[in-house]
């Protein structure tokens, strides 16, 4: 018990020396910043758990063009964007340690893009949809969530591409760049007396920094917020995304890691691995105000087609998923309650055969339809005891999955059921909070992990068990108005058990998975943003972490592809006209498998950004060029590893030195 008592103590050592004397008058209140990571509303001044909200300015949206989630999540402690430099995997997301089994994809980390869930069922999200050049604001519950979201939520990730409500823009920008990158893009939004609508959309073609990772990728975004009348609105949002291609450069054992990073595995050249996807996802909430309490009403739908070479096999998937959401929050006195009705579905129609030259060949392995369903209700309530705001939360899931196997080689049907409980504390003060939090989580293995099964087999792996999580947290934050610091500190504590681990039974073959005993995290995590003289600010966030097995075949080991400290800075400059950054991402060395055999090397890499703030020109529009370089000194470090790979196949090798360039018009 010694983790959970290191954060409690730290809360319960601060929240005396608040009480007893006020903070200097240089303090200032914190504003109101709602929090769109849950499903009621919610203040970030009184929250009792750790949340990190980024606002990306408008200068750096125009002036920048980034191409992955890592380029505009970095300011985030706790969490790790990862760029493989392998499109047809996607970035590894992990949060606090929870995610690291994702070998594409993300396991374990609730993802939300403009309300809209991207996580399924199953507890597994793509990527594909989110173009992070357009993404105006960040949001971040850094603990386990599943009081919230259920199944998969050891964390929220949630983005926003919404405009303001006053929004009259548009923007046309054209970016080239290293590695045989162009890529286009358009944006409009405008604020009408009852709506704000929004679109953008993006083409991307890059030829990749390895071989055989070229990347072409087309994606929308649709938007209307509409105003009924007192109290009622309708919100609906659509994406979409086609990747015609997304090759897949494979990773790399250490000699060919060291003989040449920018290569590819040779099997992936040999078998062409690479995918193919189209997806879709629309949602519409409508919200009222009925009896004093406000009623929201979310549909959803999603659809999925890909069609994946890999190394070992061809499959190919169509999806379709959907859900419902009800909820109703309101006071009652001094009590804030809220309570919700969830249900989601998805079903799988796989095929898995041989892979001939890149295509699907005649051998048959897997034809299966996979389902999966969660039925779910929750509740929240919120109650202050003095200057103490004491908050509780319960939710009930039932997940049933099936799998109905058309060859008839196995079937096989789980159905889980989890009560996620949460209990927090959050002590406002003048300037900031201070807070603590106890919570549970839920994280099932997803019908693809499912599906895997080691004997060959169709159906389900019965043997599975989902993950449990217990987490504590305690912490601080705020702002300072002398000298203009916002602080966030926090202390965790997790506890993982039935620990979902992946292993490799041969080179060429597909990953299974096994519950491996038990883990603990142990960390700290620090984010601040100072304004400097001079025009000058400073942000970072450093992440300390300790994720080892407590119990199990690796007891004693560290969790592989974690590394135990990393930080980012970065140092803006707005003379004017121009905006300047420098910025440095570290991370130190970690394990690359669960025996801890074999490690990936730290490494400490720089970049840097110029734009102007906006040329004149006629009409009103104005001129935004920008330049970028990443990995300024040509740093050779792997971003992202396959962890138990077998063969010693780990390595996913970061781009080395990469410039991007581009011209933006804008209108206001």
């Amino acid at each position: 018990m010694r983790l959970f008592a290191l954060a409690a103590g730290f809360v319960l050592g601060v929240a005396p020396l608040a009480l007893a004397q006020p903070l200097p008058d240089s303090t200032v209140a914190l504003g109101t910043v709602e929090v769109s990571a849950a499903p009621f509303t919610l203040d970030a001044a009184g929250a009792p758990f750790a949340v990190s909200v980024v606002e990306r300015p408008a200068d750096e949206r125009r002036g920048s063009a980034p191409l992955t989630l890592d380029e505009v999540t970095r300011a985030v402690p706790g969490l790790h964007v990862a760029d493989r430099a392998s499109p047809s995997q996607g970035e590894r997301i992990t949060l606090r340690g929870v995610g690291w089994r994702a070998g594409f994809g993300v396991r374990g980390v609730q993802v939300l893009l403009d309300g809209l869930p991207l996580t399924m069922a199953d507890g597994q999200a793509v990527l594909n949809m989110i173009d992070p050049a357009f993404v105006r604001r960040i949001e971040v519950v850094r603990g386990p969530a599943s009081v919230f979201w259920g199944n998969a939520s050891g964390g929220v990730l949630a983005l926003s591409t919404l405009p303001e409500g006053t929004a009259r823009e548009a923007l046309v920008r054209q970016s080239v760049g290293a590695f045989g990158l162009s890529r286009t893009d358009v944006q409009a939004a405008l604020a009408l007396p009852t709506a704000t609508v929004g679109a953008y959309a993006s083409y991307l073609d890059q030829d990749g920094y390895r071989a055989h990772s070229r990347w072409r990728a087309a994606r929308v975004g649709l938007s209307g917020r509409f105003r009924l009348g007192e109290g009622r609105t309708l919100q609906a949002v659509g994406v979409f995304a086609h990747v015609p291609i997304a090759e897949a450069p494979g990773a790399l054992t250490r000699a060919l890691y060291d003989a040449d990073p920018s290569q590819a595995d040779p099997r992936s050249l040999q078998t062409n691995a690479r995918k193919e996807v189209e997806q879709g996802h629309l949602g519409v909430t409508y919200s009222d105000r009925i009896g004093g309490a406000t009623v929201r009403a979310t549909a959803y739908g999603a659809l999925r087609t890909l069609d994946n070479a890999l190394s070992f096999g061809f499959i190919t998937l169509d999806r379709r998923a959907g859900g419902l959401r009800l909820t109703a929050e309101g006071t009652r006195g001094t009590l804030t309650w809220g309570v919700g009705l969830e249900a989601d579905a998805q079903r799988d129609d796989r095929r898995e055969t041989d892979n001939v030259d890149g295509e699907p060949g005649p051998n048959v392995q897997v034809e299966q339809t996979e389902r999966a369903d969660n039925q779910a209700a929750f509740a929240r309530v919120a109650l202050p005891l003095g200057p103490v705001l004491a908050t509780g939360g319960v939710r009930y899931d039932r997940l049933r999955y099936s799998a109905d196997d058309l060859l008839g080689s196995g079937d096989g049907g789980r159905t889980f059921h989890a009560v996620s409980l949460s209990a927090g504390a959050a002590l406002p003060y003048h300037g900031g909070r201070l807070y603590a939090d106890v919570s549970t989580g839920l994280d099932t293995p997803t019908t693809q992990e499912l599906g895997n099964r080691p004997d060959g087999q169709g159906g389900f792996n019965l043997d599975l068990q989902p993950e449990s999580t217990l987490g504590l947290e305690g912490g601080a934050a705020g702002v300072l108005s002398i000298p203009r610091l916002s602080y966030d500190l926090a202390l965790f504590a997790l506890r993982i058990d039935g620990l979902l681990t992946p292993f490799e039974l041969a080179e060429d073959g597909p990953t299974y998975y096994r519950n491996e005993g038990t883990t603990r995290h142990l960390g700290a995590e620090a984010a601040l943003t100072w304004s400097l003289p001079s025009d000058l600010s400073l942000t970072g966030a450093y992440t300390l972490l300790d994720a080892t097995f407590t119990a199990g075949a690796s007891d004693g080991r560290r969790v592989p592809g974690l590394p135990v400290h990393r930080a980012t800075a970065a140092l803006d400059w707005r003379p004017g006209p121009a905006v300047v950054t420098l910025d440095v991402e570290a991370a130190t060395a970690s394990y690359v498998d669960s025996a801890n055999t074999a490690r990936n090397e730290g490494y400490a890499v720089v970049g840097a950004r110029v734009s102007a703030t906006g040329i004149p020109l006629a009409g009103g529009a104005r001129l935004v060029p920008f330049l970028a370089v990443r990995n300024l000194f040509d740093a050779r470090y792997s971003a992202s590893v396959v962890v138990n790979a077998a063969g010693g196949r780990y390595f996913e090798p970061a781009a080395g030195r990469a410039w991007r360039a581009g011209l933006a018009v804008t209108l206001e």
